[in-house]
């Protein structure tokens, strides 16, 4: 990493930082508890753990590759989120995350689910992933 590229990285940071809320915003008042660094891991393994209980309890519970639903049936439940205004916790994303995907979602991993261009996962893969982003990201 050339030193100009690490200067640039910690500017933006900042700005960031800086950014004022806009009015009415419900946004956090810290930015900073989001960042992901040395001081938010406890929340951030908190909230990976969440996440892995969604996708255990959707993943165990789905019987088909997909629901059927068409998009233009879709569409409607995508019209009322605002992502100006981010939920205040956690669950609460994950739970709206699980309304307007996962219930409708394609799951390649279906035994049933039929395709020739896509190959299984394997989890070792999908670990790699959630390193990857944590400290590229």
């Amino acid at each position: 990493m050339s030193k100009g590229f690490g200067i640039a990285m910690l500017e933006n940071t900042k700005l960031f930082l800086a950014l004022k809320r806009p009015k009415g915003s419900t946004a956090p008042k810290r930015s900073g508890q989001y960042l992901f660094n040395q001081h938010n891991l406890g929340r951030y393994e908190s909230d990976v753990k969440k996440g892995l209980e969604l996708i255990k309890r959707t993943i165990t519970n789905n019987n088909q590759p997909f629901s059927g639903i068409l998009p233009r049936e879709l569409a409607p439940a995508f019209k009322d989120i605002d992502l100006d205004l981010p939920l205040k916790k956690t669950q609460k994303a994950l739970d709206e995350l699980s309304e307007v995907y996962l219930k409708d979602a394609v799951y390649f991993h279906n035994p049933k689910y039929v395709a020739h261009l896509n190959c299984p996962i394997v989890y070792p893969t999908v670990m790699a992933e959630l390193i990857l982003s944590s400290i590229i990201h």
